[in-house]
């Protein structure tokens, strides 16, 4: 991940990857710890709307293309309870 604008940062798109895998690697690295389901859920919900321009198709998130540059929002707390 490299420095974006506004504090965000960039994801270039690997084979293989998604929403889901990149919100689990992201609060993963942030945490220190495996992120719950419910919280990959909250995040990678996210990371689709602040990247909803950027997708080939914004109707379909799950359509991602190998070299394709993501926009990461800030990593929020981890959920109460963790």
């Amino acid at each position: 991940m490299t420095p974006g604008p506004e504090g965000l940062r960039r994801w270039e798109v690997q084979r293989g990857d998604d929403f889901r895998s990149i919100a689990t690697q992201v609060l993963h690295e942030v945490w220190h710890r495996p992120p719950s389901e419910a919280e990959v859920e909250l995040f990678q919900g996210w990371l689709i709307q602040v990247n909803r321009d950027r997708l080939q198709d914004p109707g379909n998130p799950d359509l991602l293309v190998h070299g394709q540059i993501l926009l990461v929002p800030r990593t929020p707390r981890p959920l109460a309870g963790r």
